[in-house]
């Protein structure tokens, strides 16, 4: 610089210099710091719009999923309401079935299914679900290696009902609810994708007999229009693929179904599962970031063009650094002799500014009117105190919209922020902010020397998850609650504070407790119940031994009328061969004059003989009706014991279906139940068994009294005859010598009459002996189904008391 200048013309010209190359220095700094500034705040937009979109997806899979929850307990309530399940394999129907994922038809035998005595064969309970609830519902019935849709409101393509389509045992969905399990989460329902959830249900036999389904649809219209309506600033695009490749949503609709390995930019997307990745796309330099959402196996990708993103920030940049070198290089000279005033003052103010800032007013201003370094730097400040800001209220917004009680706490364990659903679990009054700054400990447990969860959780740096812990209110009621505890970290991993957020289980425990104290009772009911059955149990094998007396006495009396017949035939046989004789005699009456008066003699007493015969006979018949009127007796005996069997059986089904409906804790009780209705059956076998012989015993007894009645009259006749003959004998007496032989046979004949009579009388005493016998069994048998009916009326009563 030459000597002839002054001193403040050298100042003035080195400040210039200086001036413009720090101008020329600034700037250029500024222009990369700022490209660099507004590429990862582009990145920064671009992955803040990703992942406010993943949390939107995150937010329908849970609300989703707490819908599928309730539609599946409104589909068990109602299934509950209809009553108990069973399948009648006897009542089968053919039908061609389809198997949902490789469409393989089949014809195969399907045993009914039936819900409280209904067939299931219409779609009125999953469509009257779906009207309450609004999603999808089915009835799947369980065969071997199969699901089978049997009531479904889930649609194929075509629009029918996809009833007859079944999943086969190789989905998890089967191996799930085989096992007992209850399959939450995504599946492929017929021809689309669900968040669904499958139950099994048993039938009253404890065998998974049906499985119920509900679910909603991924691709619906509300998350369709999230991906298709996300943007950045109302540029760029998002849209979905999954694992497979398959492009599922796209703002372009040919872009739908294509693959994205196939797409010039697909190897660069396969490349990142979640974070940020650029590639060339119709010419254009495209910035995207990538988030892979597992429960829907979707990868959601944000993308915009390099030019969309910053171009025109990038020219303001440069329009406005060339304006402010410019105006600062002409300004040089001014600026050099007043840097002191022009630059002091405002760093002075910017220092107020950034201490008003630190303090916490975020409402502080400051004004600047150059357009500078400095004004750059307090325009740099304002946007980075504005973004503080936008960040900290955002996440205030959060802590404000939580409808869970959930508090804050600094490192000193004292509050910063509580909301009201807390102060509501501790039976606080007054608003959240008059409690900041307060120790936790004192708030929660009036000892301000406590030490608490949330403490240890900051000294230790971990997550304190589902925590049980019974808290004390400031009126006195207590709270059971699960606690989460998080220690909260700054971006440099120092520790910050705690965040503490309550579940209240209250009502969950409340509701334990009755449960707890309901399967004790049914406990109850069960023993007495078993104790019941016992009793049952030896009545109906008191019966059984009757039973089985009586029809032994049935077939002795078969017997003994069998013998009677024999005897009835041996004397009619013997009454033919007296009139035999009685012709040979007239024969030789010329030379039997001498025998005719024995001949005579023994007419009158074969008169006197068949007489007998004739009373006994009579007599016979009477005691075989009789005999008929008590069989009829004890068919009407057995015929109550079929219905008081029948009243049992019935008893043990209510009994089983009231056991079901209590669930778990009743499955003991339907055990007894169904040993019970077994025994029941068993009975009722036996009894037809004892009716049938009874049948055939009446049948015997009426044949026996119908040979009985024409033996009666057969003596009768014979009895006529005998009269003839001796009035005969007394005409022929003086002929009657040659006739001594054959009134002799008469004689023997009239002998062996007398002794078929003997056997008749012996056989209607054992006939009589043995209906004496059969009425007191009745009257046992009687007894023990007595015994038995009121055994089943305590049953009963249990079966009321536990409804109760």
């Amino acid at each position: 610089m030459p000597k002839a200048l002054s001193f403040n013309t050298k100042l003035l010209l080195s400040t210039i210099g200086v001036v413009i190359v720090s101008i020329i220095i600034l700037t250029s700094v500024n222009l990369w710091q700022s490209n660099q500034s507004l590429t990862n705040l582009g990145l920064s937009t671009i992955g803040a719009v990703g992942d406010t979109l993943y949390r939107d997806i995150e937010i329908q899979h849970q609300l989703t999923q707490e819908k599928v929850h309730a539609d599946l307990a409104t589909l068990e309530r109602e299934l509950s309401n209809i009553g108990l399940l069973f399948i009648n394999k006897r009542q089968a129907q053919t039908m061609t079935i389809v198997n949902q994922v490789t469409q393989a038809q089949e014809t195969a035998e399907i045993p009914s299914m039936f819900v409280g005595g209904n067939r299931i064969d219409d779609h009125h309970l999953v469509d009257r679900v779906q009207q309450m609830a609004g999603g999808t519902a089915t009835v799947f019935q369980v065969l071997p290696g199969k699901l089978l849709r049997i009531s479904t409101n889930v649609r194929k393509t075509n629009g029918d009902r996809a009833v007859g389509t079944y999943i086969p045992e190789s989905s998890p969905v089967y191996q799930a609810v085989m096992r007992g399990e209850t399959y939450l989460g995504r599946a492929f329902v017929v021809n689309a994708w669900y968040v669904t959830a499958y139950k099994p249900i048993k039938d009253i036999q404890g065998e998974i007999a049906a499985v119920l389904y509900v679910g909603r649809p991924i691709m619906n219209p509300q998350n369709r229009k999230l991906i298709i309506e996300a943007n950045i600033g109302g540029k760029g695009q998002a849209f979905v693929y999954n694992t497979q490749g398959e492009i599922l949503l796209h703002p372009d609709e040919a872009m739908v179904g294509k693959r994205i390995e196939n797409q010039s930019f697909g190897d660069r997307l396969l490349s990142v599962t979640n974070g940020y990745v650029d590639y060339d796309f119709e010419g254009q330099h495209n910035l995207a970031y990538a988030r892979y959402f597992e429960p829907w196996d979707w990868n959601i990708v944000v993308g915009i063009t390099d030019d969309d993103l910053l171009s025109k920030a990038r020219q303001r940049i440069y329009i406005v650094s060339a304006v402010a070198a410019a105006a600062l290089l002409g300004l040089a000279a001014l600026l050099a002799m007043g840097v002191v005033r022009t630059v002091a003052k405002p760093l002075q103010r910017l220092e107020g500014y950034t201490r008003e800032v630190a303090t916490g007013n975020f409402n502080a201003t400051i004004d600047y009117s150059g357009r500078d370094a400095i004004g750059e730097t307090i325009e740099a400040v304002r946007t980075m105190v504005a973004e503080m800001k936008h960040k900290l209220g955002y996440a205030r917004g959060i802590l404000d919209g939580m409808t869970t009680p959930c508090l804050v706490v600094d490192t000193s364990e004292r509050i910063t922020f509580i909301n009201e659903p807390c102060l509501d679990m501790l039976q606080l009054d007054g608003p959240p902010e008059r409690h900041h700054g307060e120790l936790m400990s004192q708030v929660f447990y009036n000892d301000p020397t406590r030490q608490t969860v949330v403490g240890k959780s900051m000294k230790t740096g971990e997550i304190t998850r589902n925590l049980d812990v019974q808290i004390k209110g400031h009126k006195g009621g207590l709270v059971h609650v699960l606690a989460n505890i998080a220690p909260l970290a700054d971006l440099d991993g120092k520790i910050i504070g705690g965040f503490c957020i309550y579940v209240d289980l209250t009502t969950i425990k409340e509701h334990e407790t009755q449960i707890h104290q309901q399967n004790e009772r049914i406990a109850q009911v069960a023993r007495e119940a078993d104790h019941i059955s016992e009793i049952v149990s030896s009545a109906a094998e008191e019966l059984s031994a009757q039973v089985e007396q009586a029809s032994r006495g049935s077939e002795i009396q078969s017997s003994r009328a069998g013998e009677t017949a024999t005897a009835m035939e041996q004397m009619n046989a013997s009454v033919l061969e007296v009139a035999k004789s009685a012709s040979n005699a007239a024969e030789s009456a010329d030379q039997a004059k001498e025998k005719a008066a024995a001949g005579e003699a023994k007419v009158r007493q074969v008169i006197a003989a068949i007489s007998e015969v004739d009373r006994q006979a009579a007599t016979l018949q009477q005691y075989m009706s009789e005999l008929g009127q008590q069989a009829d007796g004890i068919g009407q005996i057995i015929t109550v014991i079929e219905d008081i069997a029948d009243q049992t059986n019935l008893l043990a089904l209510n009994a089983a279906i009231e056991a079901a409906r209590a669930g778990d804790a009743g499955r003991g009780f339907a055990v007894v139940a169904d040993e019970v209705r077994k025994l029941a059956e068993k009975t009722m076998n036996a009894t037809k068994e004892v009716a049938s012989a009874i049948a055939s015993i009446q049948q015997g007894a009426s044949k026996s009294i119908e040979a009985t009645r024409s033996a009666t009259e057969a003596v009768g006749r014979s009895t006529r005859l005998a009269e003839e003959s001796g009035q005969a004998m007394h005409e022929i007496v003086r002929i009657a010598d040659a006739t001594a032989g054959q009134v002799q046979s008469i004689a023997t004949a009239s002998e062996e009459q007398s002794a078929a009579s003997e056997e008749i009388n012996h056989a209607v005493e054992e006939i009589n002996r043995i209906s004496a016998e059969t009425a007191d069994g009745m009257s046992q048998s009687a007894k023990a189904v007595s015994d038995l009916a009121k055994q089943a009326l305590e049953l009963k009563r249990l079966i009321e008391g536990l409804n109760e």
